[in-house]
């Protein structure tokens, strides 16, 4: 789950870019020298496992695990309460 909201999954398959663009088209486009588009596109590289360690997916999944992976998160998202939470009433002495 989402660390921020804890109410989505995100997956990814092992051939997915995070970005709108990628490093080489980038580089190119912002004039940047050949060493520094060689090294943008060699961090681009890491793939999808890159952002994942940064939290940035939940998991990387094999496509044919997809509707395993589906089913397990409808399952959990089951047993969680539809409702907004509400804030919780305190009693005891008043001032």
């Amino acid at each position: 789950m989402n660390p921020f909201d804890r109410q989505t999954l995100t997956l990814a398959f092992p051939t997915a870019h995070l970005g709108a663009m990628p490093a080489a088209g980038g580089g190119a486009a912002a004039g940047l020298e050949e060493d520094t588009q060689q090294q943008l596109a060699a961090a681009e590289g890491g793939g999808p496992y890159a952002a994942a360690d940064t939290m940035g997916y939940d998991e990387v999944i094999d496509p044919r695990e997809l509707r395993d992976v589906l089913l397990r998160g409808l399952r959990l998202a089951a047993g969680r309460s539809a409702e907004a939470a509400q804030p919780a009433r305190h009693t005891g002495i008043r001032p």
